[in-house]
């Protein structure tokens, strides 16, 4: 089972939670590759969300088609990866904008208290109340 696989669960369960009028899915397409872990629907827009698990003996691993995907359900609609890193002793929770993928480390955007799952949960709740599209 995948390391990544046990956050995802448990944030599937509070973004229910937390937007109980939502569709939250979870996506795992074991076949095609290209699809993001999560699509949100809720307050009439849909959300796209990668999610990866990096520490100092997994590096981030991505294939082209995924990256592809990511990039151009961005410019259609809305798509950011969620990373839980823990490298070097620090655990971070990142929320990357699909074109910065290949320089997620040095992205603003990212919480220091460890796999928050309220900071994505924040993010979440911007993207569909006030409409970000940074």
């Amino acid at each position: 089972m995948p390391l990544e696989s046990k956050p995802k669960a448990r944030l599937a369960e509070l973004l229910r939670e937390a937007f109980p009028k939502f569709v939250v899915q979870r996506h795992e397409d074991r076949y095609n590759g290209g699809t993001p872990d999560f699509s949100i629907d809720g307050n009439r827009r849909t959300s796209w969300w990668e999610c990866k698990d990096v520490t100092d003996e997994k590096p981030m691993k991505q294939n082209e088609l995924q990256k592809r995907m990511m990039v151009r359900l961005n410019r259609q609609t809305y798509s950011r990866y969620i990373i839980w890193s823990h490298q070097e002793g620090i655990e971070q929770t990142f929320i990357v904008v699909p074109s910065q993928i290949n320089s997620w480390m040095t992205t603003e955007n990212f919480s220091d208290i460890g796999f928050d799952h309220r900071f994505v949960i924040n993010a979440v709740r911007r993207v569909h109340y006030d409409q970000e599209r940074t």
